[in-house]
């Protein structure tokens, strides 16, 4: 009987070929199951919920990140010490993420002054479809493109749209899957914030 014996490098060409190629189908198939089976959505209208789906933290709490915006600035957790801090994880090419998107903008215009910051992170995207998304929806926070898919990876992604919130001392403290309503998620900005901000 012979072995087949695998070496580093090819054990590191198939982590390079999953990540490529395996989870974008793994996050396309699950994002189609989404919108096909979630019920109660908001107006009628497909892959907007009304409710939206807390589930346990799938990395550690204090995992770090780096990311490069559209602009080219370089951002880490550290540079949101002391303020709320949203992730969303998203594509322009999913639907629920394009119904969600003018969500966040609203949601993002009227916290940004309560200590509340969000960063976009976009997974297999094209730059050009990123930024005719954030114009469309008229997003004026930071965005980030994950192209090689290692920031999704990471965070232990398995479907978008996804949101990590992440408190001012620097705490993964919520993950969210799922599209959110508006409601859904000022009533968790609102319960964070107030347990993080509330007077002495």
């Amino acid at each position: 009987m012979s072995v087949a014996i695998v070496s580093s490098d090819q054990m590191s060409n198939r982590k390079k070929i999953f990540i490529i190629w395996g989870i974008p189908i793994i996050l396309l198939i699950g994002t189609l199951f989404w919108g096909t089976y979630k019920k109660g959505n908001v107006d009628n209208k497909p892959w907007i919920n009304s409710e939206f789906g807390i589930v346990p933290v799938s990395v550690p709490k204090d995992h770090d990140f780096t990311v490069t915006t559209l602009d080219n600035q370089t951002l880490t957790k550290a540079d949101f010490s002391g303020k709320v801090l949203v992730i969303d994880f998203w594509s322009s090419w999913c639907v629920p993420c394009k119904s969600e998107g003018p969500i966040l903008a609203e949601v993002y215009d009227t916290w940004k002054d309560r200590g509340v910051e969000f960063l976009g992170v976009s997974i297999w995207d094209s730059e050009d479809a990123v930024k005719q998304f954030i114009l469309e929806n008229g997003i004026k926070y930071p965005n980030a493109i994950d192209k090689s898919g290692e920031i999704t990876v990471d965070f232990g992604v398995r479907g978008i749209p996804e949101k990590f919130i992440i408190s001012p001392e620097g705490e993964i403290i919520i993950k969210v899957i799922g599209p959110n309503s508006k409601d859904s998620l000022e009533k968790i900005l609102d319960e964070i914030v107030l347990e993080n901000f509330r007077s002495p």
